[in-house]
């Protein structure tokens, strides 16, 4: 015996069939998406870390390069130092710096070419400081050999006025 309104809830049945796998498949596609999102972003996130991190050892170990400069460019003016050989060591590590900044540069960090410019400039500055330092001493030595040499002209001059008056006799220049 067939019921009378077959056809009818053939049609409700492949209706409600119809509504219920697309609510399915919007359950499991929101899901799958849900679960799907965070590991990409999970995995940008740990590529950004892992980059932040290499910045900072990269920074970390700059200034620690920068450090090892400070002491020497200290004793660059020093008068019991060697000028040349700290200057030599200066120079080849403001070289290992460019190097570094050079191969971790990604066309941005114009900070790390500054810090070097301008240790490089310190560096030539103190080498100047130290070098005119060397020319004031000498300047200083030879301004007190030329009051030590007017005090022996002084007395060469006195001891042949002294002579002349006992001799009666005029010098035969005059005195500077």
């Amino acid at each position: 015996m067939k019921p009378l309104n077959d056809t009818e809830r053939r049609k409700a049945f492949s209706n409600f069939l119809t509504l219920f796998i697309i609510t399915i498949a919007i359950i499991v596609t929101t899901v799958f998406f849900s679960i799907l999102v965070p590991l990409k972003e999970n995995k940008k996130l740990k590529a950004a870390f892992i980059e932040n991190q290499n910045k900072q050892d990269f920074e970390k170990e700059f200034c620690v390069k920068l450090d090892e400069i400070e002491p020497l460019l200290d004793t660059l003016g020093q008068p019991d130092r060697s000028t040349d050989l700290i200057d030599a060591n200066i120079i080849s590590k403001i070289k290992e710096l460019r190097h570094m900044a050079d191969s971790a540069s990604n066309g941005t960090d114009n900070i790390y070419q500054r810090a070097i410019h301008a240790l490089a400039d310190l560096e030539s500055a103190k080498n100047s400081l130290a070098s005119s330092g060397l020319q004031l001493k000498t300047q200083a030595a030879l301004s007190e050999e030329n009051e030590h040499l007017k005090g022996k002209l002084d007395e060469a001059n006195q001891y042949i006025r002294t002579i002349s008056i006992d001799n009666n006799v005029a010098p035969p220049y005059k005195s500077f």
